[in-house]
């Protein structure tokens, strides 16, 4: 989710993707989530997100993963900015994952 208390032009938020996972949807594009209207590219390492337009207010950027490897992985934090306003960016917080094979 990201939330800001003014409205914004030309965002970039870059998401790691955590060992062991994929994103599900196969190639970028263009996706539509809570009034959002965003450009999706799937990198080797990271999603990124390109908006052109943020009104105020909460906002939520999100994709599906697919877990493909068991184990506990360290999920990096999600880094947003301004493109052409440096003084603003955003970072999220990190994090853990843990993916079993399932119960027994």
């Amino acid at each position: 989710m990201v939330r800001y208390d003014n409205d914004l032009e030309y965002l970039l938020f870059e998401d790691p993707k955590p060992a062991g996972c994929e994103p599900q949807q196969l190639t970028s594009g263009y996706s539509y989530g809570s009034d959002t209207y965003a450009n999706m590219e799937l990198r080797d390492t990271k999603v990124a997100f390109f908006t052109s337009f943020l009104s105020r207010g909460e906002h939520v950027l999100s994709y599906r993963l697919r877990c493909e490897q068991p184990g506990t992985f360290r999920i990096l934090p999600t880094a947003g900015e301004a493109m052409y306003s440096p003084f603003v960016e955003a970072i999220s917080d990190s994090g853990k994952l843990t993916i079993t094979t399932g119960a027994k």
